[in-house]
C-alpha cells in the first residue's frame, strides 16, 4: 500500500487524540506510507495534569529539560510539578492554558 511521492493518500486515519488514543495506530498507518494523525487538542491541559499526577518515567520533565524556552519550561514545572501527584481525592489545578506571543497575521512589510 505504500505510495509515490506526489499521489494522494489512500488511508487517513485520524480522530484520535494524545491522551485518549495512543500512538501505535498512527504510526502503524504511516509506516505503510498513508497518513496517520494524532490530534494534539487539549495539550495544555494534559501536560498540566500529567505534572500533578507526578510524570511517572520523567517524560514530560525530560521534554521540558529540551524546551528552547528555558523560562517559560520553569514556570510551567513550578506552577503544576508535584513530586509524588497529588492526592486522589484531590482536584487538578485549573489549567490557564499556556500562551506565546503570537506574530500578527499577515505580516507587515
Amino acid at each position: 500500500m505504500a505510495r509515490s511521492s506526489g499521489d494522494l493518500p489512500m488511508i487517513i486515519q485520524g480522530g484520535m487524540g494524545v491522551g485518549v488514543s495512543g500512538w501505535p495506530l498512527a504510526r502503524a498507518v504511516a509506516l505503510t506510507g498513508q497518513l496517520g494523525v494524532v490530534s494534539g487538542v487539549a495539550l495544555d491541559t494534559l501536560l498540566a495534569r500529567r505534572l500533578q499526577l507526578g510524570d511517572a518515567g520523567g517524560h514530560i520533565r525530560r521534554a521540558l529539560a529540551s524546551f528552547p524556552h528555558a523560562e517559560a519550561a520553569e514556570r510551567i514545572l513550578d506552577r503544576y510539578f508535584v513530586e509524588g501527584g497529588i492526592d486522589p481525592d484531590e482536584r487538578f489545578a485549573w489549567c490557564r492554558g499556556f500562551r506565546s506571543t503570537r506574530a500578527k497575521w499577515p505580516p507587515t512589510l
